[in-house]
């Protein structure tokens, strides 16, 4: 089910047009996979020399039921100075129920794990948005927009013990889910504890304080100029290739300064450990392979020019309009961060586990020219 209202308040006075006052309420699902739902099977297996089906270490649950996300939204639009700026804020609250989870069985069941339904997840945030025309004339014109964006995620519930997510472990940082925290926390190893294991402390984590983009385009008679920024703040990454690197002694960094003893320990160097101070630490002290991944990053930006009516109907009577448009993406990127990108995911697109950077390929700088036509 879902449902959503609005009600319009015009108003032509002052420096308000209109408000427009917002409300929605939805609810969806997330449906179980084949292997969550169903015992898998492996006909690639081998009994007795004799090709065979055999199971899988998983087995299935037929009582499991969707996740459920139930959202509630609310918020107002603001028409200003005739048209000419806009406003825009909004409220967000999810929960999610019935997350599916996975856990060990007990030996005697001839499996390893199965997946079932447990734990609460909520999520909730604010996006404001200023849209403005400061400009406008037949000759030129200015339009900017600026968005705000921040989310917090914490897992609300939790039916089984605290558990590690990742697959490199405290050692060199890894996720955990843990009731009453964000489930992006990245957590590792923060010296030795007087049982001699490992003190395990969160780190770190992977969703940003808040994120902002600026669009800008400008048009002066038949040329036009866009931009589109983005700036992601306060939100840490795994880096693994400084590790490698380290591995390799080819760390820019690698050898310590001189005058400061060497090596010194991690407590006493950081945030500014050698390489050679990094691999000394390694097991112990995880903080030098969790870092600021903060950036600002020119995601576009475009030059187009309409080509004279002249000119087109020089070359074709039937055309109507023709552009040149030269536009590129990445073109920089402004970051404290070590690696190739901030933005790295080793292991794809997923929920939890994304920001680990282990030697990923770089990202790539895109130039295009085109010509649009219209007949």
């Amino acid at each position: 089910p879902k449902g959503s209202a609005s009600y319009r308040f015009p108003l032509d006075r002052g420096v308000f047009d209109e408000i427009k006052l917002r409300a929605a309420v939805g609810q969806t699902g997330n449906q179980p996979l084949f292997g969550q739902k169903f015992t898998p099977l492996t006909a690639t297996g081998n009994i007795e020399g004799l090709p065979g089906v055999t199971v899988q270490g998983t087995v299935g649950n037929p009582d499991i039921q969707p996740e459920r996300t139930t959202e509630i939204e609310g918020g107002f639009d603001a028409a200003l100075f005739d048209g000419r700026a806009s406003f825009e804020a909004t409220y967000y609250r999810q929960n999610i129920t019935d997350l599916i989870l996975q856990r060990k069985t007990a030996p005697s069941t001839g499996f390893d794990t199965e997946f079932f339904n447990g734990g609460e997840l909520r999520n909730q945030g604010i996006e404001l948005t200023i849209a403005a025309t400061p400009w406008r004339s037949p000759s030129f014109s200015w339009s900017t927009r600026t968005s705000f964006y921040k989310n917090w995620a914490e897992i609300t519930n939790l039916p089984v013990p605290a558990f590690e997510f990742g697959v490199f472990g405290s050692d060199l940082g890894t996720y955990k889910i843990e009731e009453g925290e964000s489930p992006l926390q990245i957590v590792g190893n923060n010296g030795i504890g007087a049982d001699g294991l490992p003190i395990i402390e969160k780190l770190g984590d992977a969703t940003p304080d808040f994120t902002m983009s600026f669009l800008n385009e400008v048009t002066y008679k038949r040329f036009s100029l866009y931009s589109l920024f983005e700036w992601r703040q306060g939100f840490e990454v795994i880096n693994l290739q400084d590790l490698i690197w380290d591995l390799g002694q080819v760390s820019p960094d690698f050898v310590p300064p001189q005058g400061l003893g060497s090596p010194r320990l991690i407590p006493n160097c950081d945030p500014d450990c050698s390489g050679e101070e990094r691999l000394n630490g390694l097991g112990t002290y995880t903080q030098q392979l969790i870092q600021d991944a903060s950036f600002l990053k020119l995601r576009e930006v475009s030059v187009s020019y309409d080509l004279p009516d002249d000119f087109i109907a020089s070359v074709w009577g039937n055309l109507r309009s023709a552009r040149l448009t030269l536009s590129a993406r990445n073109l920089f990127t402004v970051t404290p961060y070590h690696g190739l990108d901030p933005e790295v995911s080793n292991f794809g697109n997923k929920a939890i586990n994304r920001s680990v950077d282990v030697a990923a390929f770089p990202p790539s700088r895109s130039f295009w020219l085109s010509i649009d036509v219209g007949l």
